[in-house]
């Protein structure tokens, strides 16, 4: 009997639930009137899914050859949940069909899930850690069902709850609590029957006892109270010391707000001490006394500092006369040093050490250029704010005024790369960081011959240092 042309078509051996990834197939069949197989069908067959991630059959066109049947493979679906394939007719809609597959999440992923936790936490045995681990396996589907292990390093904490199973979101959350004053790294181990796996992400939780926090600002008017318009100053090193001790129990730098903070410090009396900065004084003092209680933060512990410029020198028994400090010749401690401005005022007054030397820090403009930008002035008049164009390694020529707006790229090296410089070469030209005692990056010319070339730019009114080092 002769088929009749195809009527309907139908999906057959897809399966009813599957894992998100996993490779599946079904087979399509175009029927005619009396539902026999429409053999002579040549029609072109296109795939849809509600699935966006779905790997579906590319557009096929059927031959006299498939006799009105083909087999599929190939097929993966990857979102969880429900999902329809559709396989309809390109020049007859009619002919449609649609299956309904179950999706299962996969595996769960070490790498797409995650945890994140609170910190820091006093090491009170009350205060809690959060703890929150969301699991998802390759294709970014929640994870439910899956149990959760947790573990932390040192000693003297409790998990509320470890093992745990994650719920139809495939989220699971805990708390942990500790009395050791300690950083704890939080690893999670996850899955289910016998497929397990370690997260890639192990966050810190740092439970501490006291902590001491506090501010370095660029304090302009010498109050060392820190006013709405004075900005803090970001990298600059503070250390803790035992009151009476001269090794550092920690040290930090201070965020970009200025900011520093110690944590996990026993009770008892601290000296908080910040690094002098080049080209300031301090307001009030660079050390600062601090006595902790237990399980306390001592906050608003400041450090003014104002743009100064320093004058020292020394006190001596000038045996000779000359106005020439000889080997032989004592220092005279203790001597007072003062300084007055135009109108008389006392300006900075300070005391003789014991080797005879004092050291003066009068408060200065801040400068609108740094005194080691220009190379090579000569007796050119360098407008504010200064420039400079150093062509070639000629740092005695090209000093050009230009207009503030137009600022540099990279100036202070601050991305830690040569971008906005062109360096002769690239093997002798290099920005290094923290050595040699200098903090922060700079540039590096390694060689006679070498040289690094930027277009003109303009040293903004707060820059305090622009560093070359050559040789």
């Amino acid at each position: 009997m002769q088929a009749g042309p195809a009527v309907m078509l139908e999906i057959s051996d897809a399966p009813t639930q599957t894992l998100a990834g996993a490779s599946t197939a079904l087979t399509i069949t175009l029927r005619d009137g009396g539902g026999d197989i429409a053999t002579d069908y040549i029609g072109t067959v296109e795939f849809n899914s509600s699935d966006p991630q779905a790997t579906l059959p590319a557009t096929y066109t059927f031959s006299v050859g498939d006799g009105g049947r083909r087999f599929f493979s190939g097929i993966m679906l990857r979102t969880a949940g429900s999902q329809i394939i559709t396989a309809t007719d390109v020049n007859s809609p009619a002919l449609s069909a649609a299956v309904a597959v179950n999706v299962m999440p996969g595996a769960v992923s070490a790498s797409l899930s995650k945890i994140s936790v609170t910190s820091p936490h006093l090491a009170n045995g009350s205060m809690a850690a959060s703890i929150v681990v969301i699991a998802t396996d390759a294709f970014s589907n929640p994870a439910p069902g899956q149990t959760v292990w947790l573990a932390a390093t040192g000693i003297s904490h409790t998990f509320a709850a470890s093992p745990g199973t994650t719920n139809a979101a495939g989220v699971f959350s805990t708390t942990l609590m500790s009395t050791q004053a300690q950083a704890k790294e939080i690893s999670t181990l996850i899955g289910q029957e016998q497929s397990y796996t370690w997260l890639a992400s192990r966050p810190i939780v740092e439970f501490t006892r006291s902590n001491i926090t506090g501010t370095v600002f660029s304090d302009a008017n010498r109050d060392n109270v820190r006013q709405t318009n004075e900005v803090g100053l970001g990298a600059v090193q503070v250390a803790v010391y035992p009151a009476f001790g001269a090794t550092p129990l920690k040290t930090t730098v201070t965020n970009n707000s200025g900011q520093y903070q110690f944590t996990g410090l026993e009770p008892g009396t601290y000296r908080v001490m910040q690094t002098p900065l080049d080209q300031f004084a301090f307001s009030s003092s660079g050390v600062l006394t601090v006595t902790l209680g237990d399980f306390t933060t001592s906050a608003n512990h400041h450090f003014g500092n104002y743009a100064a410029a320093t004058v020292s020198g020394g006190v001596w028994s000038d045996n000779t006369q000359d106005g020439l400090w000889q080997a032989d010749e004592p220092p005279i401690p203790g001597v007072t040093i003062s300084a007055y401005d135009g109108n008389a005022l006392l300006a900075a007054s300070a005391t003789t050490d014991l080797s005879g030397t004092y050291r003066l820090d009068l408060a200065a403009p801040l400068p609108a250029a740094p005194d080691n930008f220009i190379f090579n002035s000569g007796g050119l008049t360098i407008q504010e704010p200064a420039t400079a164009l150093i062509p070639n390694g000629n740092f005695a020529q090209g000093l050009t005024a230009m207009g503030v707006g137009t600022y540099p790229v990279n100036y202070d090296f601050e991305t830690g790369d040569l971008s906005g410089w062109t360096a002769s070469n690239g093997s002798a030209v290099q920005v290094i960081s923290d050595v040699n005692n200098l903090a922060g990056y700079h540039l590096r010319l390694s060689g006679a011959d070498v040289s690094a070339y930027a277009d003109p730019f303009v040293v903004p009114a707060d820059a305090q240092s622009l560093r070359f080092w050559y040789w």
